[in-house]
């Protein structure tokens, strides 16, 4: 387990699927600006984040939009 940054992980990954996401007119809504720190596996973390992203887009009706929020728990 490391320490990194969250929310530079997802913006990562969001930035590798940009492609994707233009190509069927999906808008991604994220804030980006707050860095928020965790103790993980960051190689196992990017793939739930990127499957997660993945299932959004195959599962989109309507309005084409994702948001991606990441809320603190300030459970011990």
């Amino acid at each position: 387990m490391d320490r990194f940054n969250l929310t530079e992980l997802v913006r990562g990954v969001v930035n590798a699927s940009k492609i994707l996401i233009d190509q069927n007119g999906i808008q991604v809504e994220f804030d980006d600006q707050t860095p928020v720190y965790v103790w993980a596996d960051e190689f196992k973390i990017e793939e739930v984040v990127t499957n997660y992203l993945n299932n959004a887009m195959n599962h989109l009706d309507g309005e084409k939009k994702i948001e991606i929020r990441l809320e603190k728990d300030n459970k011990d």
